[in-house]
């Protein structure tokens, strides 16, 4: 039987754009619909060559925007960095990247999350602005979680840098109960609203400079990104339909050479609001290999035994295993297309966790970039052009610490 991966090449070989498709699933789809034409008019050499977007279909519906800010406004506001919400019973270092809308006399923070396609915010807070006008249930959710209690909010005259850039009223979902965010904050601002503007995070000055996304998508971004890293990004749909942009990146582990240009190259998910780097277990192959070495060679050393696990060790893997706590490995990522890449050393949690599951996403190698490795230096973002800029440094090591409980 043919495996996902096997298929998709023999597919590509006729002709056949799979862009975004990654399981069995969507691939027969798009076999049944466009195969048969494909073998019988195989293509030349020169049409395989051009790739159409996929999320140019005309069957899809123009993507839902959260806000209509005033055309060639640009300013420097500054960013808060918070500590991550910790997942799988971790710790970790890094900070996530929060701004602060302002609606009225109340400037509320969000999380900048550049992997959630809907903006949304906590239910009890909107209850308590005046500016607040509800507005029944958004589409999405009527089709995606029907019952949750999701309701759309419009926030009238909302602004960014301190009234700087007015964008207008503001629409975003609001979600009963808790969502897994920083304290203090209010909710996500997602693709929705993010796309309507320029980025340019600089972390380490704690400042982003926003400029309004002009209406030529081709219009070159206003900052200053000469030496900095170009990392093309793809707009994608996941086999469980979620929207999501894709970079190209190599994972290796620590000392090794991630600018092999032999070395393959997998699917990266940029995520502002994780605060954890993640590989899925087609992923982190190769990082298993190394840590599989190293701790057989610590253990060898101090007891003589191969096992490669302490007692405690012993205890804590069972544990892990019941509760679905992934393995922290080491690993140094190579993020782009091409020969110059962006390099930044860190962690990964391995493993086919809750997020790949999610998105089924367990069979085609993947990665989750999360802000411990995004969010070290300065960051560019431009969603009209597909495209994301990062300093070439090889960055700081981060790790997440297990808590012992």
């Amino acid at each position: 039987m043919l495996q996902a991966r096997d298929l998709r090449n023999q597919m590509i070989a006729l002709g056949l754009n799979c862009e975004g498709r990654v399981d069995k699933e969507s691939l027969l789809e798009l076999l049944e619909e466009q195969g048969a034409d494909a073998i019988l008019h195989p293509p030349k050499k020169e049409e395989t060559k051009q790739k159409q977007n996929p999320f140019k279909d005309k069957k899809m519906k123009k993507p839902r925007v959260a806000a209509q800010p005033k055309a060639g406004s640009s300013a420097e506001a500054r960013i808060f960095l918070l500590r991550g919400v910790s997942d799988y019973g971790l710790e970790t270092s890094s900070k996530v990247i929060t701004i602060e809308l302002e609606v009225g006399m109340s400037p509320l923070r969000f999380v900048v999350d550049t992997a959630c396609y809907y903006s949304v915010m906590k239910e009890s807070l909107a209850n308590n602005l005046f500016q607040a006008r509800f507005c029944g249930a958004p589409d999405w959710a009527q089709e995606e979680a029907a019952g949750a209690g999701i309701r759309q909010i419009a926030l009238s005259q909302a602004f960014l840098a301190e009234g700087k850039i007015a964008c207008g009223e503001v629409k975003l979902a609001t979600i009963p109960g808790e969502l897994p965010i920083p304290i203090g904050t209010a909710g996500i601002l997602g693709l929705d609203f993010l796309a309507l503007f320029d980025w340019d995070f600089d972390v380490r000055s704690e400042k982003v400079r926003i400029a309004t996304a002009p209406k030529d998508r081709r219009a070159p971004v206003q900052f200053d990104v000469d030496g900095m890293v170009l990392v093309p990004l793809t707009k994608i749909r996941t086999p469980s339909r979620a929207e999501l942009y894709a970079c190209s990146v190599k994972v290796v582990m620590p000392g090794d050479d991630v600018q092999d240009v032999k070395l393959r190259s997998i699917q990266g998910l940029p995520d502002l609001a994780s605060s954890h780097t993640m590989c899925n277990k087609a992923a982190a192959k190769p990082l298993r290999k190394g840590a599989t070495v190293s701790q057989e060679k610590a253990q060898k050393k101090s007891t003589g035994f191969g096992s490669g696990l302490t007692v405690k060790e012993s205890k804590a893997k069972k544990r892990s295993s019941s509760s679905k706590t992934p393995e922290e490995l080491p690993a140094t990522f190579g993020i782009g297309k091409g020969p110059r890449l962006a390099i930044r050393q860190g962690a990964a949690l391995a493993g086919d966790l809750d997020p790949f599951e999610e998105l089924k996403l367990t069979e085609w190698p993947t990665v989750i970039l999360g802000a411990d490795v995004l969010a070290q230096e300065r960051l560019v973002f431009s969603f009209r052009q597909n495209k994301m800029w990062m300093t070439p440094g090889t960055g700081s090591s981060v790790s997440a610490t297990p808590i012992d409980v």
